[in-house]
């Protein structure tokens, strides 16, 4: 199969595999352009807010450390037993252990959300451009960026 040339102005010849659309001004650009040379854009593909949201998942999981422990407290002081996060023993580590796959579950699912809503978003312009392969493109760079235990492979 023959790869297909896109030509953008100012940039020469760019393989179709390594260039995007800008979610602003719909211009073909490389998909490595952290801005837009036709509008500049500062953030034409949202991969610096994948990037933001997977620096702030670190505070998301404090957070849920935080819920946890505040559920114990209330289990222990309310109600008069503890689920075994504060009074660590042998007794109650299947429920730690559990609590903490909960938390990973909910920042997986949190993540999930957030990378879906960006691609929602990119999806209208990769519409507007009628490009059906950008927009597994474009996912296959932000699952990258989102979850850097993948490669682009």
């Amino acid at each position: 199969m023959e790869e297909k040339k896109i030509t953008t102005e100012g940039s020469g010849i760019l393989s179709r595999e390594n260039t995007m659309y800008c979610r602003h001004c719909n211009q073909s650009i490389s998909i490595e352009s952290d801005s837009c040379p036709h509008c500049g854009n500062s953030d034409p593909f949202l991969f610096k807010k994948i990037e933001k949201s997977k620096k702030n998942s670190g505070f998301r999981w404090w957070l849920y450390i935080v819920i946890a422990f505040g559920v114990e407290l209330y289990y222990k002081h309310v109600k008069g037993i503890s689920i075994g996060l504060i009074n660590w023993d042998m007794d109650h580590t299947e429920t730690f252990v559990g609590v903490c796959i909960v938390i990973y579950a909910f920042l997986q699912i949190g993540r999930y959300s957030e990378i879906d809503d960006f691609r929602k978003e990119m999806r209208k312009v990769f519409e507007k451009v009628n490009d059906k392969d950008a927009d597994e493109r474009w996912f296959k760079k932000a699952k990258v960026l989102m979850w850097d235990f993948l490669d682009n492979d």
